[in-house]
């Protein structure tokens, strides 16, 4: 049997839109082909294709590369200007982790109530909209539920995104269907990359931090617009996917299920205090936009890089070898904040953290029958949000009672070092 065309974020056409609660069910949209050939007779990718497949990635740029992860670049001026400790300032990526794990919930409800299209530009306004309003006060409460609010619209949109770029892919041939799925999760770096040109740009200039999150926001809101005109005629409505009557038995992957969650809490909490571990070691605005834009650029290539490791080896090596990376990245500049050190952490970091989520999707689909994915990877979905949950408030609690950020980033790396060892003993 002809081994499957790809796997995870790299998958390629063919696959069939299911309506799946979770981060990893709309790579698992991507990634249901069966082992036979795409038939030949399916073009290539078009010029006319691209409009389209912009206008998806431009989701997950807003969903996580600005939602999620923008919010990093302005803790410092925001921890100055309102006197956060580190654990309050964890807490608001906490309150965006709950908002997601709720839009993963109910994300596939909207999609069969609204439509697949319809569903993922509802989920980008609601997050633009909840990026703006981050900017009217600084009250800490008021602030919660705004990030709440735009993790619930940014996993409405991550998760119905995922079917709508499987969709596309399945109209052009294998090369071409991998481009569109893989571009499509490459637009988190591309959101990474926009707010580090603009953000630490705009505070050097003297603007204060609520000016920022309005640029985050605008920037937000006009990829809603791309994605508005550039994605008419897709996506229609679609039926929930069951299990079929087969009993799903996770307990076979219970080290990686560890290994997910570990990841959940190490890597948010780098994303989330590694900007401000930076600007007290006394790197420059330029030198932060810089780094964070390549780190987005990291992101983007991922999708390449991990493609055959992911699809050839066992989940036991792959998903190992992408944590220690990620552990080693985490940690690196601990051990120098030097501009080579750094900038290879961006490198290694963003290199990786999506591919954790592929190679999760690989196990299941190499494990499991394909009637139980969908249960599967929403039950990993949320053992990996939990993760998300704590991570934030645990690395910013060891920055509080340690008075340094550098035991927080090394918590994180720590929890990802374990999660390397844990995924060592999963069994295919």
């Amino acid at each position: 049997m002809r081994r499957e065309a790809a796997v995870g974020c790299y998958g390629a056409g063919g696959a069939r839109a299911k309506a799946t609660p979770s981060i990893a069910a709309a790579l698992s949209w991507a990634v249901a082909v069966p082992s036979v050939s795409t038939p030949a007779s399916l073009p290539e990718l078009s010029l006319s294709a691209l409009w389209p497949t912009l206008g998806l990635a431009l989701g997950p740029a807003v969903a996580l590369g600005l939602a999620r992860f923008a919010y990093a670049l302005m803790l410092p001026a925001m921890q100055g200007s309102l006197g956060w400790n580190y654990t309050q300032a964890g807490g608001l990526n906490t309150a965006s982790a709950v908002g997601y794990l709720l839009g993963a919930a109910t994300g596939a409800g909207v999609g069969r109530r609204l439509g697949l299209r319809h569903a993922f530009l509802l989920g980008m306004l609601i997050t633009a909209l909840a990026l703006l309003a981050s900017g009217l006060t600084g009250n800490y409460s008021w602030m919660l539920l705004w990030r709440a609010l735009a993790g619930v619209g940014g996993a409405v949109t991550f998760v119905t995104g995922g079917a709508l770029a499987a969709e596309l892919a399945s109209r052009f041939n294998a090369r071409s269907g991998g481009l569109i799925v893989g571009g499509y999760f490459g637009g988190v770096g591309l959101g990474i990359m926009a707010s580090g040109a603009v953000v630490p740009a705009l505070l050097a200039a003297g603007v204060r931090w609520e000016g920022a999150w309005w640029a985050v926001g605008a920037l937000a809101l006009a990829a809603c617009a791309y994605s508005w005109r550039s994605t008419v005629g897709m996506g229609g409505r679609v039926a929930g996917a069951g299990g079929g009557g087969v009993r799903l038995n996770l307990i076979p992957l219970t080290p990686t299920l560890i290994s997910y969650f570990l990841f959940g809490a190490g890597y948010v909490s780098y994303m989330t205090f590694v900007i401000a571990f930076l600007r007290g070691e006394g790197l420059g605005s330029g030198a932060v936009a810089a780094f964070w834009i390549v780190l987005g650029a990291a992101v983007v290539a991922s999708s390449w890089v991990w493609r055959d490791p992911i699809a050839r080896w066992p989940t036991r090596q792959s998903l190992a070898l992408i944590l220690l990376v990620l552990a080693i990245g985490t940690a690196l500049p601990l051990a120098s904040a030097a501009l080579l050190p750094v900038f290879v952490s961006g490198i290694l970091f963003g290199g990786c953290f999506l591919a954790v989520i592929a190679a999760i999707t690989a196990l299941v689909r190499r494990t499991l029958p394909g009637a139980v994915w969908a249960s599967a990877l929403g039950a990993a979905t949320a053992t990996f949000s939990a993760g998300q949950v704590l991570g934030p408030i645990w690395s910013g609690w060891l920055s509080d009672i340690t008075g340094t950020l550098n035991w927080g980033l090394l918590g994180s790396a720590l929890l990802l070092l374990i999660g390397a060892a844990v995924a060592t003993g999963q069994r295919e």
